[in-house]
């Protein structure tokens, strides 16, 4: 199991990778003022926020960090949490390889995301 400075660290990775929208200092802050949820056990963190659309209410998974293993022993609480908010489905963003890995635990691939930085 991974300590706390490393598993703040690897969150710090994800977020940079996840295009720098925020810190974990923004993360914790979200977190503490009810915007979002924020998940985090033996090893592994997981950030997530609930998207309501016109025909479907989604847990969005926007951040996982830490050890596999650790990150999906989270799922079953997450997955909960997002039933008893009203979710019917949840989504997550990642690198490629969460494509396969995700497979084993129940997700499915379904789209490709990408970004585009707009300047001044």
């Amino acid at each position: 199991m991974i300590g706390q400075l490393e598993l703040c660290k690897r969150i710090d990775i994800a977020l940079r990778r996840g295009g720098e929208y925020l810190t974990l200092e923004d993360l914790v802050a979200l977190a503490r003022a009810g915007k979002c949820q924020f998940w985090a056990e033996d090893g592994a963190a997981v950030a997530s926020e609930i998207l309501t659309y016109p025909r479907k209410k989604i847990l969005n998974c926007f951040m996982a960090a830490g050890e596999l293993p650790a990150i999906f022993a989270l799922q079953d609480r997450i997955t909960d949490f997002a039933r008893e908010q009203g979710c019917t489905a949840m989504v997550c963003h990642g690198r490629a390889a969460w494509g396969t890995i995700g497979a084993a635990h129940g997700w499915q691939a379904r789209a490709i995301h990408y970004a585009r930085e707009l300047g001044p």
